[in-house]
């Protein structure tokens, strides 16, 4: 498992204890015993709820800067594999151009090779005619030697004649040797540039694998960090949703609850009327303090039965009218 990612598991499961431990405060009360409210403003000082949120901070603090140096880790090991991504690229043009280079150069000794090869065939064929031309000559000049009738001078032309079909054997000998000894350099230089052909193949086959995998290694960097990314966006989620329940679920202090409850009261008149014996009527009003309370579908406003006109024992009053006004501040 990724180091980050059991990071963000690990603080992810921290906050959730810091959330769900907190105290339930309406367990520790008893729902069945009567509470009577005491109006006195009690002057205590008010609990040390920041704790919580301070630790619940560094912790989201602690691992929003893990992760923020794991992206950046992340980044530096993307930039490098980018950079060496494209110096592998580089390098592999490098050794297709100079496969290239080597294509061209054996095809060119190739040609030559194919050039010298025609030229001692020619030479060949010179050289084997002028063979046949001595060979004549010698025949010519041995059947004129017996002939007496020949003079001197035809004599010693075809003398001459044959010594210069010898020199041009000699020379065009000569030029076979040369020929051969040029055919077999052709020949070393051409198996030397195959060598070094089938090698720069080898590094090209090799970079082009390097490079293939730098690009696996760049997606696998880049969905590693799309998947952190999200996670990031998670635990940010979770950890609002996380302080936003730790706040809801905090304790009120005592006198938090009494500032609200002083502060939101709404003032109640009770108006209430009945006949009276021999023609007196009956009318009477009482003022209360209320606080108004919902259950999602109602409201009502809630006071001591002592401080209105009605009462729970028997016998009650036989009122006939009974009215209310709710105000508060000028509503």
């Amino acid at each position: 498992m990724n180091r980050s990612i059991l990071i963000v598991i690990c603080d992810f499961l921290l906050v959730s204890l810091l959330a769900f431990s907190t105290v339930d405060v309406n367990k520790m009360t008893d729902p069945g015993g009567k509470r009577a409210l005491n109006t006195q403003i009690i002057t205590t000082n008010q609990p040390d709820t920041g704790n919580k949120d301070q630790d619940l901070a560094n912790v989201m603090k602690l691992a929003l800067n893990e992760e923020r140096k794991s992206r950046e880790q992340l980044l530096g090991e993307l930039n490098k594999a980018r950079q060496e991504t494209a110096r592998q690229q580089a390098l592999l043009s490098e050794r297709e151009q100079q496969s290239k280079n080597l294509q061209q150069q054996l095809l060119s000794k190739e040609q030559q090779a194919q050039d010298l090869q025609a030229l001692r065939t020619n030479l060949e064929s010179q050289f084997a005619s002028a063979q046949a031309n001595i060979q004549t000559l010698n025949q010519q000049l041995q059947a004129s030697s017996t002939e007496t009738v020949l003079s001197k001078e035809k004599l010693a032309a075809m003398e001459a004649e044959a010594r210069k079909q010898s020199d041009q054997a000699s020379a065009l000998q000569q030029q076979l040797s040369q020929l051969a000894k040029s055919n077999q350099m052709v020949l070393a230089e051409r198996q030397q540039l195959a060598g070094q052909l089938q090698v720069a193949e080898v590094e090209r086959r090799h970079a082009v694998e390097q490079a293939s995998r730098m690009q696996d290694e760049v997606k696998v960097e880049r969905e590693e960090k799309a998947r952190l990314a999200e996670g990031v966006k998670v635990l940010a989620t979770k950890s609002s949703e996380l302080a936003e329940e730790v706040r809801e679920s905090r304790p009120l202090a005592p006198n938090t609850i009494f500032n609200d409850f002083a502060t939101n009261r709404v003032d109640t008149r009770f108006n209430v009327f009945r006949s009276g014996l021999l023609g007196i009527d009956s009318n009477k009003k009482r003022e209360t303090e209320t606080i108004l309370v919902t259950d999602g579908t109602n409201t009502f406003a809630l006071c001591h039965v002592q401080e209105t006109p009605l009462t729970f024992w028997e016998p009650g009053t036989d009122w006939e009218q009974l009215g209310a006004t709710l105000s508060h501040n000028t509503a």
